[in-house]
C-alpha cells in the first residue's frame, strides 16, 4: 500500500476520539516502521510523510497524535528523520524541535552535531543549542553563554556585530536559566570565580540582577564635575602661559640687547686688548732701553770712578810736587 495511502488512513484514526481507533492507529505505524526497517533508508517513507504532516498542520490534535507516536517509538531512526527535516525545512515548526527533548541520547547527539555543524543555518544552530541546555549539563552550551560579549552590540546600539552568534549565545544562555542548571548559587559561585572586570564577570551580575546604568550615570556625572573642575584649571594655566609668554618676550628682548651690547663692548675689548699689546710691546722695549741705560751707567759710574780715582792720585803728586818746589825755592 503507497505512503500517502497509509498516512491518510493514520491520520484519521488519529483524529478520532475513539481509544479503539488509536490504538489501531499506533499498532499499523508501529508495523509499517518495523516492515521498512529492512528496507534501504531511501526507502523508509512512512516517518518523513508523517513527520511533512506535523510541518503542515501545526499543532492540530492529530499532529500531536503522530508526534506522541513518534516518542513511543523513538531510536535513532526517528532522530535521523527529524534531522532530515530540520535541514530540509529552514521555517520549521518549533513542535519538531521540541522533540528532541523526549527522544533519548541518540536526540542529545544529534543536536550536538547540529550545533557544530559550520554549515547549519543559524536559526537551526540555535534552536539545538537550547535543546541541548534544556536536556543537561553540556559544555558547548556552557560556552555559547558565555560568548555573548563578542557579538556584543555596535556603540550606537542599532546593529550587531554578529547577529547569528548572538542569536545561538542568547539561546543557549536561556536553556540554562529555563532548565534551571544556572540558578543563583550557581551563577554566586561562577562569578566570585571569574575575573573581575570579565565579559562572563558582567554576565553573572547582570543576571544576579546588578544594573550597569545607574553606576554608569553616577560615573558620568562624577566625571562632568571633573571636567568642570579641570576646565577651571586649563584656564587658569592658560592664564598663566600667556603671563610665562610675555615674560618670556621680554627676557627675549633683554638678551638681544644684552648680545649687541656685548658686540659692541666685545669691539671695545678687542681694542683695548691691542693697545694693550702695543703698550705691553712699549714697555718692554723701554724695559730693554732702561736695562741698557742702567748697564750703561754703571759702566760710566765705573769709569768716574777710575777717573775720581785718578784725578787724586793726580791732586796727591801735585801736592807732592808742590811741596818740592816750595822747598826748592826755599834752599836758593
Amino acid at each position: 500500500m503507497p505512503t500517502e495511502a497509509i498516512k491518510d488512513a493514520l491520520v484519521e484514526l488519529l483524529r478520532s476520539d475513539q481509544p479503539e481507533d488509536i490504538s489501531m492507529a499506533q499498532a499499523l505505524l508501529l508495523e509499517r516502521i518495523h516492515d521498512e526497517a529492512a528496507l534501504p533508508q531511501a526507502n523508509q517513507e512512512m516517518i518523513p510523510a508523517l513527520l511533512e504532516y506535523v510541518q503542515v498542520h501545526d499543532r492540530e490534535i492529530a499532529s500531536l497524535r503522530v508526534i506522541a507516536l513518534l516518542f513511543l517509538l523513538g531510536g535513532d531512526v526517528v532522530v535521523r528523520k527529524l534531522v532530515h527535516v530540520l535541514y530540509d525545512n529552514p521555517d520549521h515548526h518549533e513542535q519538531l524541535a521540541h522533540a528532541f527533548l523526549f527522544l533519548g541520547e541518540e536526540a542529545r547527539k544529534a543536536l550536538a552535531d547540529i550545533l557544530n555543524d559550520p554549515d547549519a543555518p543559524a536559526r537551526l544552530r540555535a534552536e539545538a543549542v537550547s535543546m541541548l541546555g534544556l536536556l543537561g549539563p553540556e559544555r558547548a552550551v556552557y560556552e555559547y553563554a558565555q560568548s555573548w560579549s563578542t557579538s556584543r552590540l555596535t556603540t550606537n546600539r542599532t546593529s550587531v556585530l554578529n547577529a547569528d552568534r548572538l542569536t545561538i549565545a542568547l539561546r543557549a544562555l536561556g536553556s540554562l536559566l529555563a532548565s534551571g542548571d544556572w540558578d543563583v548559587p550557581t551563577l554566586q559561585n561562577m562569578q566570585r570565580m571569574s575575573q573581575e572586570g570579565s565579559a562572563q564577570s558582567e554576565l553573572y551580575n547582570v543576571l544576579l540582577g546588578w544594573r550597569y546604568e545607574p553606576e554608569i550615570a553616577r560615573l558620568r556625572y562624577e566625571l562632568q564635575n571633573e571636567r568642570d573642575a579641570r576646565k577651571g584649571e586649563i584656564m587658569a594655566l592658560t592664564a598663566r602661559i600667556v603671563q610665562d609668554q610675555a615674560q618670556i618676550r621680554d627676557l627675549e628682548q633683554q638678551l638681544d640687547y644684552l648680545h649687541q651690547e656685548h658686540g659692541i663692548r666685545g669691539d671695545e675689548l678687542y681694542q683695548v686688548s691691542q693697545e694693550r699689546e702695543a703698550m705691553r710691546g712699549n714697555l718692554d722695549q723701554t724695559l730693554k732701553e732702561k736695562e741698557s741705560f742702567r748697564t750703561s751707567l754703571d759702566q760710566t759710574l765705573k769709569e768716574k770712578q777710575a777717573l775720581q780715582a785718578e784725578i787724586a792720585k793726580l791732586q796727591a803728586n801735585n801736592t807732592v810736587l808742590e811741596q818740592q818746589i816750595k822747598l826748592l825755592r826755599d834752599i836758593k
